[in-house]
């Protein structure tokens, strides 16, 4: 029951927020994505975890270089336990925060907490090793794609140049 008292309360949260002055939004945000963000935080602020990340992946689909989004749906990720995930949208955030120290700090705690929730091999990780992380395991997927597809080539009776 509790659903149905929310929903009209989120969509006045949401109408209200997106005809409020531009300045509600904060300085990186649109009113849209500052809607968003408002509505994820009323929505986690019910327990509605999983409506909080759908709320933020709208606001990513609107706005996907939002760097406030990026973060917050870091922070709903940790709290679903995709810790993987946390760090990797921590990552994109802090690489379009620009000169928000305030953000790189609070990403830079979500990489910190979701590598030490992940366990004792990843716990050390700084930034620069997770964006190596990322680029390692690219490589390791076209590393495991090449094989396959030559693979592919050759059972199919298809020939390959050299």
């Amino acid at each position: 029951m509790r659903h149905r008292n929310f929903f009209p309360t989120l969509l006045l949260a949401v109408c209200a927020l997106a005809t409020a002055p531009a300045f509600a939004s904060g300085p990186r945000s649109n009113g849209a994505s500052g809607a968003f963000l408002e509505a994820a935080a009323l929505q986690l602020e019910y327990g509605e975890v999983e409506l909080a990340g759908d709320t933020l992946e709208r606001g990513l689909r609107i706005e996907p270089n939002n760097a406030a989004i990026l973060h917050q749906l870091g922070q709903v990720r940790f709290q679903q336990g995709q810790y993987a995930q946390a760090v990797a949208l921590a990552v994109r955030s802090n690489a379009r925060a620009r000169n928000d120290a305030d953000l790189r700090s609070r990403n830079l705690q979500l990489i910190q907490s979701a590598r030490q929730a992940m366990g004792p091999g990843v716990a050390g990780g700084s930034e620069a090793e997770v964006e190596v992380d990322e680029e390692a395991e690219v490589r390791v997927g076209l590393d495991q794609y090449v094989p396959a597809r030559h693979e592919a080539g050759v059972s199919a009776g298809g020939v390959e140049a050299y």
